[in-house]
């Protein structure tokens, strides 16, 4: 074989020896920041009332930012599990009838020390951001939350 052909076959070959080789996938520029989707409480809370399965998919599992959840004064009264673990109740008041206030949610919270992260001027609702795990007892769990206060996009009823 001449010397030149060998050459030519022999890059050939090294190319396709390196070309077929897994490569290392290239570091982003920059790191991709956390989101989290955005929803607001009562329409989270209605999609696991009408079928929980089809809400598991839509929301189990994934980290939201829920807004619109209550009044601001409530966002500061946090109870404790049977574990001892703090959590932030969410109630849902009556609509008509007998007074009787049910828990629906539990945001158990990722700083129980320190749990408002963010207060917005002139807020009048709270939102969490946390990771949801569907409903346990009927009640909606939320795990790893954080509060912040912020304008409401509808009118509170409170």
């Amino acid at each position: 074989m001449r010397p030149s052909l060998q050459s030519a076959l022999l890059l050939v070959g090294s190319l396709l020896f390196v070309l077929g080789l897994p490569q290392k996938p290239k570091e982003p520029a920059q790191p991709a920041k956390w989101s989290a989707d955005i929803v607001n409480f009562s329409d989270l809370w209605i999609a696991y009332r009408i079928d929980p399965r089809k809400a598991d998919k839509q929301y189990k599992r994934k980290r939201h930012e829920i807004l619109e959840v209550g009044n601001p004064s409530f966002s500061k009264v946090l109870l404790r599990d049977g574990e001892g673990r703090r959590y932030l109740p969410i109630f849902m008041g009556p609509m008509s009838g007998p007074k009787r206030w049910e828990e629906i949610a539990r945001c158990y919270l990722l700083r129980p020390e320190n749990p408002i992260v963010a207060e917005e001027d002139g807020a009048d609702t709270f939102g969490v951001t946390g990771d949801c795990r569907g409903l346990r007892g009927g009640i909606l769990i939320l795990e790893n939350c954080t509060i912040f206060t912020h304008r409401a996009i509808m009118r509170p009823n409170w």
